[in-house]
């Protein structure tokens, strides 16, 4: 019911025909009120939804960890801001060592609840600057901003290290698992790279440390004479 002074004064007056249009009126607005509720409520599941979508976009269903897409993101921002400031960041790119015969001895069942298992050890000691993204297959990108090649082997170190004790059991198997990592970071070379680049060099830096006998994290730098 309104509270507007002259519709309480016309309720009451003496021309049947004012009240019944007061009435009507009335009435109108009680629905409009009903209606504009309901779209408030509409609109509120519509932005929920649409933020569960943007969410569920970015983030790598299995793992939980940022997909590739949204690390991308991040990336060119954090280049963009090197560009700007000039402060340091780095890359770090892991890789699951022997993961083909992971999946190819106990199934992939096993093999994606590896993945799992070493995205929670590497995220359970990352620094809350840090974001690690699920790159693709077996692969793990971490992004350290405002991170010189000094501290940058230290957060890779630490995630290679979390990963090694990690107890995995599945079905019954227990499984031992370790990664290969290769750093890199912005002031390689003669400045502040693109990330693009800072990920080719981390890749490179990765399958360096393939080569000496796994588990392991090479600096790009250490074998680039940077």
């Amino acid at each position: 019911m309104s509270n507007d002074p002259l519709i309480k004064k016309l309720r009451n007056h003496k021309d049947p025909d004012v009240r019944e249009l007061v009435s009507r009126l009335e009435k109108t607005e009680a629905q409009m009120h009903k209606i504009m509720s309901i779209s408030d409520v509409y609109q509120a599941q519509l932005h929920d939804s649409t933020a569960q979508l943007e969410r569920m976009a970015r983030t790598d269903m299995l793992t939980g960890l940022a997909n590739r897409r949204d690390m991308t993101d991040r990336l060119m921002a954090e280049s963009a801001r090197c560009h700007r400031s000039g402060n340091d960041y780095a890359v770090i790119l892991y890789d699951i060592d022997d993961f083909k015969r992971i999946n190819d001895t106990w199934g992939h069942k096993v093999g994606d609840h590896v993945l799992v298992k070493v995205a929670e050890a590497v995220r359970s000691v990352l620094r809350v600057s840090d974001v690690c993204a699920r790159w693709g297959g077996e692969e793990f990108l971490v992004l350290c901003p405002d991170t010189d090649l000094s501290r940058a082997i230290v957060v890779a170190e630490k995630c290679r290290h979390a990963v090694e004790e990690t107890e995995i059991v599945s079905g019954g198997n227990r499984i031992t698992v370790t990664v290969s990592g290769g750093v890199c970071t912005s002031r390689t070379g003669n400045g502040c790279h693109d990330w693009e680049h800072l990920v080719l060099q981390a890749d490179t830096a990765m399958y360096s440390a393939k080569v000496r006998k796994k588990n392991k994290v090479v600096a790009y730098e250490s074998i680039a004479g940077g």
